[in-house]
């Protein structure tokens, strides 16, 4: 019965690894990859207003990032990183584009122009007077607010376009003259796959705030009010430093960067089950399951995985295997010590538990500064470290813990503690005859020695960092 419930048992961890190993491979083929291991472009910008006067607000840095991401709609980026840095940066990660002139199509200043139905150029955003805005139109439905600044400019303009056949004024952002025409694009006006924002039909001259009317949801409204504001937005982008990752650089860094992950996890998964013979097996299974929800997690929160995130994970698989080795260390002590299998177990989990948690909640406090602190590839690094000591807990301190009881319960290791865990029958009979000291040393005796040895390396470190 002993047998039959280790080798059912055995079974269905090797079974459940199997599994696992088998489906890293796709889940990581579907996760997003950096540029540091696709290839692409990245560039930090400075945002300034065009006037030097003027003070840059939080709704311009805004406006700006939504005009950055129009732009790269229209470049055809998938999975773009743009993130706002403090209160006047702009990072933009482009993935799979290598090519440094896209940044002329990103910091190139917005331009919002009103054209006839027959593209003839109407007027520039310099009529308008400040932000758009959301608004409702007189039935109560979204609607757009636009601030006239040159009314006598407008109201001469929306009364030639009024007594046109076709009455319709559109409004464009970025207009190209070789490849933009109202005619073909009607249809797509108003989506990402366009530059034509809106096209409204004039049926009255306006010298006033302008409502542009149309079946729009909320979502449209405030949509087209930021790619307006964006087209109109009086700012400017400086390049503060960028660089551009080979696609063939970024592949190479992620083969090598994977077999060197892989061979080192094999490596700790012979050492530890060498060292630590049955319960080393489990522990294996638990740093491959490990290892596979870590990813299936980040693929789930749709992260972006770099070579920081990469080096975070093999971070935690060391911060996993430690969990084990404090714990297996604590069970082998109590063992030599002539404590059974099932005491020994128990003593040693709850002694090793306060240790683990106390490293992986410091390590996570620290995880969590980082995520705060930390801009770009820092994140990512940080992100990653969180949900790998969260994984940690729940599979190494939790799970793994759970299952080894269960073969511990079957009484089949009870005489066998060198199969279990890897110590010697003969080393406990003897240890119970003989107490050997634990140290020679008397620690409290030279303790002034410590004290200012260690104020000494505190000192060179705070000096250092």
């Amino acid at each position: 019965m002993k047998k039959t419930k280790l080798i059912i048992g055995t079974f269905l961890v090797l079974l459940l690894s199997f599994v696992c190993c088998y489906f890293i491979s796709p889940l990581l083929n579907k996760i997003n990859f950096g540029l540091d291991l696709q290839g692409g472009f990245e560039v930090l910008y400075e945002v300034k207003p065009l006037k030097e006067e003027d003070t840059l607000t939080q709704d311009m840095l805004y406006s700006t990032y939504k005009s950055i991401l129009k732009r790269i709609d229209v470049l055809g980026v998938s999975e773009p990183e743009i993130t706002i840095e403090g209160t006047d940066r702009i990072r933009v990660k482009l993935a799979g584009i290598t090519n440094a002139d896209a940044r002329n199509t990103i910091s190139s200043t917005a331009v919002l122009s009103f054209r006839d139905y027959s593209d003839n150029l109407l007027m520039t955003s310099d009529v308008l007077g400040g932000q758009a805005k959301v608004t409702t139109d007189s039935k109560g439905k979204p609607a757009v607010s636009l601030k006239i600044k040159d009314t006598d400019k407008f109201y001469e303009v929306t009364k030639r376009v009024k007594n046109m056949t076709n009455n319709i004024m559109v409004i464009w952002l970025d207009y190209d003259e070789t490849t933009d025409s109202y005619r073909k694009e009607m249809a797509k006006c108003g989506t990402n796959e366009s530059h034509c924002l809106s096209g409204a039909r004039v049926d009255q001259a306006f010298a006033s705030d302008v409502i542009i009317q149309g079946n729009f949801t909320k979502e449209e409204a405030t949509k087209l009010v930021e790619l307006i504001n964006s087209g109109a937005l009086p700012t400017k982008l400086t390049e503060i430093s960028s660089r551009t990752v080979e696609a063939s650089f970024g592949a190479d860094s992620l083969n090598k960067t994977l077999t060197a992950g892989m061979i080192g996890i094999i490596l700790v998964i012979i050492l530890i089950t060498a060292v630590y013979r049955f319960s080393g097996f489990i522990a294996s299974f638990g740093l491959i399951l490990y290892t596979f929800l870590s990813f299936l997690i980040f693929y789930l929160i749709n992260g972006v995985l770099t070579l920081p995130g990469i080096a975070a994970m093999l971070l935690g698989i060391g911060m996993a295997v430690d969990a084990n080795v404090i714990c297996f260390e604590r069970i082998k002590e109590n063992l030599l010590i002539g404590k059974s299998l099932k005491e020994s177990f128990d003593i040693g989990n709850k002694s090793s538990f306060t240790s683990i948690i106390d490293a992986n909640v410091t390590t996570i406090i620290a995880a969590i500064i980082m995520f705060i602190l930390g801009q770009s590839s820092v994140k990512g690094f940080a992100t990653m470290l969180i949900i790998n000591i969260i994984v940690t807990i729940l599979v190494m301190v939790y799970l793994v813990k759970y299952i080894l009881k269960l073969f511990v319960k079957t009484n089949f290791f009870d005489n066998k503690p060198k199969l279990f865990i890897g110590v010697n029958k003969n080393k406990i009979e003897k240890s119970k005859e003989v107490r050997i000291p634990f140290t020679k040393l008397n620690i409290v005796k030279h303790q002034k020695i410590f004290i200012t040895a260690t104020i000494v390396l505190f000192v060179i470190g705070i000096t250092m960092f």
